[in-house]
């Protein structure tokens, strides 16, 4: 009942007087002497009737999906706009007015958010509730609208949009269900690609969605000239046609978890191709890349692949938004890199008025760029740039004009000196995720996180091992997630200092990460030698969870070692109550007992090369990932 109240007030807001009036009657003609559930399958319909033809359309087309199946919401808009349910309205291009649809559909509660990026509070994913999804599956079949193959009942009759969610080891299983005729179908959804081949001979197909483990070959494609909307989910390797022109309504190319070798060399003759992404360690950007007018995303470009007239050409693709580099170094003269660097640089500043996403990043962290081209501003004060990642670069300091990009939201940098840089970043208004993470050779430091500072700040994430921090009462207010490096043998002058004046109501993620370092230190040596690192790290994870948990009890704390080894309290019990407070100290050799100071003077040190994946910056989960690949690096 909840969720046909939750629809009904999402039917009626901003409605006038008298619909309110209409609805109520109705509601009480079609309720009157029935059950609770049909009672609340009367009200869902309702809804639904009411709901304006485009709206109708692009809910239905939901049912692609399988049940409990949470559905990435860049993936849905743009099957809606490759099925041309929506079109542009004004100055509303086709994906906004799909974007307006689908938040039209969550606020009515007849799709359910999933993923929401806690930096912006953007809606990524969503899904269907079983009786809503009931709903709209009687409705699909009544209307001849989606087939879908679950291996339960034969298909029949005209089929125009197909998903195949059973999966059967025999094909022909599969195959022997479908009754009706698939001369004319326009969308298929496969769950599995060994069937491919059998949809691939269907002149009218225009959305080819796949979700694959396996290799597969997608050289049948060229044949299928209204094709708008391809995309190959999971993971192996993809060959696509040698040429691809003739498929000139292609708007989407997304294979972003494939390895592919190569563009085919006429994609860029392709009028409408908005987005294009790949994978795995990137491609070179294709010769004539400028004539790809219509681009809007650019995902997987191999930086040190691509040549130099190609990285120039970036600057007359002026609908960009959002673009992606993968720096795999490969072996070249200073010079040549150098003209690439500065190549890119021009190009980005062209493009400064319709960036909102640039992610320049090394996925092995192997070296990084020399990031001198760089000190000057590629963004104007104003700019709409929301997500700068620039971890492939090592920079001497944060570049001043980081100051004046009022909108940015999420921003990772690779820095030797880190207290310059707090000092530019900590005013940024929208800035809500900050990754600062340090390089070898970095120098000692001190930097104090005033009262006031960083206002919108969610996610601190602080890989620099080398710089004490000193918080003071006020900063940081809204602050849920703190990631911070730890040395396992730490003099006292680098632990940090008020931690514990950080928001408790907010501040519900710690993770510390402890690693060795600096191992000229006598006395790690010393315990290394006599096989003491268990022990040494279970003094120092007991230490730090009871420093942490005093003053936030209600936190999710994990303690991680260097070997990917999580900190378990109940695997250090042997530890002497005398003695589990004291660490090693790299100043003076000696054992110093740490209740002889304040715990807040060492509640936290922790960033880590292991930086939890959140799903685009939703639900935590319990995997480790290298922080390079999500935005943060190891120092």
């Amino acid at each position: 009942m909840p969720l046909a109240i939750n629809s009904i007030a999402g039917l009626l807001a901003g409605e006038e007087d008298t619909t309110w009036e209409y609805i109520w009657k109705s509601l009480h003609a079609l309720t009157e002497g029935i059950t609770a559930l049909e009672n609340m399958k009367k009200i869902l319909d309702l809804s639904y009737i009411r709901l304006p033809g485009d709206l109708k359309t692009c809910l239905i087309y939901v049912c692609m999906y399988p049940e409990d199946r949470e559905i990435d919401k860049k993936d849905l808009l743009r099957q809606w706009v490759a099925e041309g349910f929506v079109t542009r309205k004004g100055l509303l291009d086709a994906e906004d007015v799909a974007e307006k649809n689908f938040k039209a559909l969550i606020d009515m509660c007849l799709i359910e958010p999933g993923k929401i990026d806690r930096y912006n509070d953007e809606v990524l994913s969503c899904s269907v509730h079983d009786i809503i999804l009931e709903l709209i599956r009687s409705k699909s079949s009544e209307m001849n609208f989606i087939h879908v193959i679950d291996g339960l009942k034969d298909v029949s009759g005209q089929i125009r949009r197909v998903s195949v969610q059973h999966n059967d080891k025999e094909d022909s299983r599969v195959l022997e269900t479908i009754k009706g005729s698939l001369s004319h179908v326009r969308s298929v959804l496969l769950f599995q690609s060994s069937l491919l081949p059998d949809f691939l001979k269907y002149k009218y197909v225009r959305v080819l969605h796949l979700e694959s483990w396996s290799d597969l070959d997608l050289n049948g494609i060229r044949w299928l000239f209204l094709l708008r909307y391809l995309k190959v989910g999971w993971r192996g390797e993809v060959s696509l046609p040698d040429q691809i022109g003739g498929l000139e309504q292609l708007e989407t190319i997304d294979l972003k978890g494939m390895e592919v070798k190569n563009y085919p060399p006429d994609i860029v003759s392709l009028p409408w191709l908005r987005h294009l992404r790949y994978g795995g360690a990137g491609i070179a950007l294709p010769d004539g890349i400028n004539r790809l007018k219509s681009l809007h995303t650019l995902e997987g470009v191999c930086f040190h692949g691509s040549s130099v007239d190609n990285i120039k050409g970036l600057g007359e693709l002026i609908n960009l938004r959002k673009i992606e580099f993968i720096s795999s170094q490969h072996e070249q003269s200073k010079k040549e890199g150098n003209m690439r660097m500065v190549a890119l640089h021009s190009s980005i500043s062209k493009l400064s008025a319709s960036l909102r996403i640039l992610t320049m990043r090394d996925p092995w962290d192997w070296s990084r760029l020399d990031a001198w081209v760089w000190s000057s501003s590629m963004f104007p004060q104003g700019s709409n740039i929301r997500e700068l990642n620039l971890s492939c670069f090592s920079f001497q300091r944060c570049p001043g004009w980081i100051s004046q990009l009022g909108n940015l939201c999420k921003f990772t940098i690779v820095v030797r000196e880190v207290a310059d840089g707090i000092t530019i970043v900590a005013g940024l208004p929208s800035l809500a995720y900050y990754s600062v993470c340090t390089n070898p050779g970095e120098k000692e430091e001190s930097v104090v996180i005033h009262s006031g500072i960083f206002q919108s700040l969610k996610h601190l994430l602080f890989a620099c091992p080398k710089t004490s921090l000193t918080f003071e009462v006020g900063a940081m207010p809204k602050l849920e997630k703190l990631q911070i490096w730890f040395r396992y043998h730490m003099s006292r002058r680098f632990l940090p200092v008020g931690v514990g004046l950080l928001q408790a109501e907010t501040l519900k993620k710690i993770t510390i990460v402890m690693f060795e370092d600096d191992m000229e230190n006598k006395s790690f040596n010393y315990l290394r030698s006599f096989g003491y690192i268990s022990y040494h790290k279970c003094r120092f994870g007991s230490m730090l969870t009871r420093a942490f948990k005093s003053h936030y009890p209600d936190a999710d704390i994990k303690i991680i070692f260097d070997d990917n080894e999580l900190y378990d309290d109940n695997k250090c019990d042997a530890i002497p109550d005398n003695d589990e407070d004291s660490c090693c100290s790299e100043d003076d050799d000696e054992v110093v007992d740490y209740e002889d100071h304040d715990s807040e003077d060492y509640d936290e040190y922790d960033d880590d090369e292991y930086y939890y994946s959140e799903d685009d910056d939703g639900d935590v989960d319990d995997e480790y990932y290298d922080c390079e690949e999500y935005g943060g690096a190891s120092p």
